[in-house]
């Protein structure tokens, strides 16, 4: 038997209308489904076993335990953190894929290659992580004693005073080359292929002096090294009695190594929130900063916008030096 009329339309009416309680009802739960469900790979564009392959590890033990789910670091090192970074920027836009940047990645490299293969408008902005700030050193028998002395100590070197880094065009070189020009002087650069390197010529009497990084802190408590100036707007916790430069009277010589969490470009908003939130309760513990400075990382929490802002704003500094420089590497 068909129905017509009044009794039909009153039917339609009530599926219409069930349908509808059903899908509203459904709706949130989908809106609302956990994030994440699964592991979270975290890809470190630098080789396993670093300095900051290590800080990478703690955040990610760290994250895991509040976000429930694995947070597996993923090793992709090579071309100044370009593969690594690379290989997050063609990730899926989802949350499952986060990058542990540094500064090369957004700081240096832009203004070095001339076909580097991402853009900072590649990425979605997380969160700061933590930055390791840079120092000059001296041998211990070597005369200066400050940035003053190093001056004028430098004036009388026959050859001009020089400086060991890890490379032409790291961070370390482009940093010496930030510290001369603040300070007034020449320094030729001497390039090493590793750090441990270039200490042990300086320890040797063989350079004048290194820019590193303050994990030099314990060679400097033993006597091997002396730390001349903190490169940073406040003095390294690990070496308290070393003034920054800034307090000796040299102002914009602030540079570090800064570490930032990211992902692909297009992560929508709610995804966002869950990883900056976590990192941001993670690097907010008094522990946790702890034990981010045993191994020399001062722990520096940033919201997205914020870590954005700080990212542009700190390659602008680098871009102008290696502007100046002249540099490029391919």
């Amino acid at each position: 038997m068909s129905m017509q009329g009044p009794n039909r339309r009153g039917l339609l009416a009530t599926l219409v209308a069930a349908a509808t309680t059903t899908v509203t009802a459904l709706a949130p739960v989908h809106a609302q489904s956990a994030y994440p469900e699964r592991a979270v790979s975290l890809v470190v564009p630098y080789p396993a076993g670093g300095p900051t392959d290590a800080a990478a590890r703690l955040l990610a033990t760290k994250m895991s335990e509040q976000l429930g789910q694995p947070v597996v670091v993923e090793n992709k090192g090579g071309a100044a953190t370009i593969v690594g970074t690379e290989h997050v920027r063609n990730a899926r836009p989802d949350g499952y894929t986060l990058l542990f940047a540094a500064t090369s990645t957004f700081g240096t490299n832009p203004h070095l290659y001339r076909k580097l293969p991402y853009k900072l408008a590649d990425f979605t902005a997380i969160s700061g992580v933590s930055k390791v700030p840079y120092v000059l050193t001296v041998a211990p028998s070597s005369p200066p004693t400050d940035a003053r002395s190093f001056i004028e100590w430098a004036k009388t070197r026959p050859k001009g005073a020089n400086f060991g880094s890890v490379g032409t065009g790291s961070s370390t070189h482009v940093a010496g080359v930030m510290l001369a020009k603040a300070l007034g002087i020449e320094l030729l650069e001497i390039p090493y292929k590793g750090m441990a390197a270039a200490t042990t010529d300086l320890m040797g009497g063989m350079i004048d002096s290194v820019i590193e990084t303050v994990a030099v802190q314990n060679l400097h408590a033993a006597g091997k090294v002396k730390v001349l100036g903190v490169m940073d707007g406040q003095r390294w916790p690990g070496m308290p009695e070393v003034p920054t430069f800034e307090e000796q009277g040299f102002p914009e010589t602030d540079a570090a190594s800064v570490y930032y969490l990211m992902a692909p470009a297009g992560v929508p908003a709610d995804i966002q929130r869950k990883p900056a939130e976590t990192a941001a309760k993670v690097l907010n513990d008094k522990d946790v900063k702890a034990q981010f400075l045993q191994i020399h990382h001062l722990a520096m929490p940033m919201p997205p916008e914020e870590t954005l802002a700080f990212i542009s704003k700190d390659s602008e500094r680098w871009g102008k030096v290696i502007r100046e420089l002249g540099l490029r590497l391919d």
